[in-house]
């Protein structure tokens, strides 16, 4: 079966434990990394990056061991993301901190962009030590947010030399800038370089503004629909939670962590790292940070939150990394990182979707796990929900269309809630798909003339300044003469060794060319398409899973209407 072998794999690539940001354990963190240094940090300056616009911090440390390098330096600075320059932060969730003086284990890999140096993992990679030359010392590594630090993990001397002693096995140091020309003069230690000590918050919640949330072109390329739905259930799930509205904004180019806009008052959420921030080898899969702006502070229950002037989520571009990944755990990352965008830190306790780990569980769910106790108490402080602000529409109903020869008018009313102010149409050759395009109209009805013959999949979307509904169902509708019905009475099977028996009924009418079988990991999705030229399919060697699957009928027209989809479950 072509794609079933592929459809397995990826199925049960899953990791149960993946953090937020990465996604492997320490063993496979530390044979990622190119080397391992343990030393003293000597200084900490954060300051603006010309090359690109965006706020970065040395921190240079002193070293006393190193593993995977030729020989042990004297010195390596270590340039991370993130800082605080005048009135001006740059925040990253997850990132590793440091303070001067502090004894630390840092596993290093090698950024892309300009072969500096930063922190596998991020904050994942950096172990404070205590006792560091003896044989009981222990090193402690945090999982920290936007409050003080909470201990996650400890280690022995011992057992970080064992992990240390992996670096540079699989990637090695060649090429690596372990030491950078001095920065500018920014910001020294006196707060904690990643401006943790510094609250933030998108102060559109107070007038009831919704942020927009910009998506690159395509979405991710793994993802039915480039992940649109996971994209859209995001932003809905932090809207509804609190005073704050995401709403979807535009497609536009992808965009780094430069502040060139600034000040912007987007979100942006970017893929395949067009930034050349992330190592291939890294075990990171996506970075989420904001601006932060001593401009506009404001007193919410007490405490002093600086304005948020712009939001930014990216994921990575090494796609075996994403292997396995379910769209319930993409949902919970792309929510998670937008958490970071709007200002939230890692929560203290599981389960959360703040939580520095993804839910194990999110492999088997084909949505994200709902915000959780920790993640609605950390969001209530800055963005307290509101009784008055105005909510996003409800999903449209009753669409209906009517075709007149090559011309087709849809038609559909608002369900209960907020008004619309727009609907799009979105219209695809397959359910859910979106390969004919989408337009954006602001009455209930939309009339076009003169389309080609085929099978098109109808869906809208109402939207207005706070958000979006989710969409309708497909409405199917068929253009022109002599396409093939659907075809019927569609049964599978999954049998010992991976065995799948498919067989269904042709359509009655014209004369057929054949079959297009759609096959996914979830209801709606089309991870493979295979053509047949029978009314059957037999396979072998299917890894175990469950996929959804449905047929349609082809001839010299075209395509005709897919079949209702059915469930195949190989043990």
């Amino acid at each position: 079966m072509p794609g079933a072998v592929l459809l397995g794999v990826w199925l049960l690539a899953a990791p149960s434990s993946p953090f937020a940001s990465s996604r492997v354990d320490d063993e496979a963190l530390a044979r990622a990394s190119v080397a391992a240094v343990r030393g003293r940090v000597l200084g900490i300056n954060s300051a603006w990056d010309g090359a690109v616009g965006a706020i970065y911090t040395q921190v240079s440390i002193a070293v006393d061991q190193s593993w995977g390098l030729a020989a042990t330096p004297a010195l390596v600075d270590v340039k991370l993301l993130g800082g605080t320059v005048g009135d001006v932060a740059l925040v990253i969730g997850g990132q590793a901190r440091f303070s001067v003086g502090e004894q630390v284990h840092v596993f290093l890999d090698v950024r892309p962009r300009d072969r500096s140096v930063s922190v596998t993992g991020m904050g994942r990679g950096k172990w404070t030590m205590a006792d560091a030359r003896s044989s009981s010392g222990v090193g402690r590594r945090e999982a920290h947010g936007s409050g003080s630090g909470i201990v996650r993990d400890a280690l022995s001397v011992a057992n970080l030399d064992r992990l240390a002693a992996l670096a540079g096995g699989r990637v090695d140091a060649a090429g690596a800038r372990l030491r950078l020309p001095a920065m500018a003069v920014g910001h020294t230690a006196a707060v904690p370089h990643t401006a943790s000590a510094i609250a933030a918050r998108w102060h559109e919640a107070d007038s009831g503004a919704a942020v927009p949330v910009d998506s690159a072109f395509g979405g991710h390329p793994l993802f039915p629909r480039g992940g649109l739905t996971q994209f859209l259930r995001g932003l809905a799930a932090w809207s509804a939670a609190g005073s704050l509205q995401l709403t979807a904004g535009v497609e536009r180019g992808p965009r780094c962590f430069g502040n060139n806009e600034f000040p912007d008052g987007r979100i942006s959420v970017s893929y395949d790292d067009p930034c050349g921030e992330i190592a291939d080898t890294s075990p990171v899969l996506a970075i989420g940070g904001a601006y932060y702006s001593s401009s506009d502070v404001r007193d919410i229950g007490g405490e002093p939150y600086w304005k948020i002037t712009k939001g930014m989520v990216v994921m990575d571009n090494a796609l075996p990394k994403f292997a396995g990944m379910s769209t319930g755990c993409y949902e919970e990352l792309l929510t998670h990182e937008l958490g970071h965008a709007i200002g939230l830190g890692h929560a203290s306790s599981s389960p959360a979707v703040m939580a520095p780990s993804l839910s194990p569980a999110c492999v088997h769910r084909t949505e994200s796990l709902p915000l959780q106790a920790p993640d609605l108490s950390a969001l209530a402080a800055p963005y307290p929900p509101s009784t008055t602000s105005p909510g996003w529409p409800a999903t449209p109903a009753g669409m209906t269309a009517q075709v007149t020869g090559h011309s087709v008018t849809l038609r559909w009313v608002a369900s209960a809630g907020a008004s619309p102010s727009a609907y799009q149409l979105q219209a695809g050759s397959v359910p859910g798909g979106t390969d004919h395009g989408s337009v954006v109209v602001n009455v209930p009805s939309f009339t076009a003339p003169q389309v080609a013959t085929g099978v098109y999949y109808v869906r809208v979307v109402a939207v207005n300044a706070n958000g979006a509904s989710a969409s309708t169902a497909d409405l199917v509708v068929v253009v022109g003469t002599g396409l093939p019905g659907v075809p019927t009475a569609l049964v599978a099977a999954g049998g010992p060794g991976g065995s799948v028996r498919m067989h269904w009924a042709p359509p009655a009418g014209a004369a057929l060319t054949g079959y297009m079988l759609l096959a996914g990991y979830a209801p709606g999705d089309i991870a493979a398409r295979i053509t047949l030229g029978v009314p059957a399919l037999v396979a072998n060697h299917v890894a175990s899973g469950t996929y959804y699957v449905r047929v349609a009928a082809m001839n010299a027209q075209g395509m005709g209407p897919v079949s209702p989809e059915i469930a195949v479950v190989v043990p």
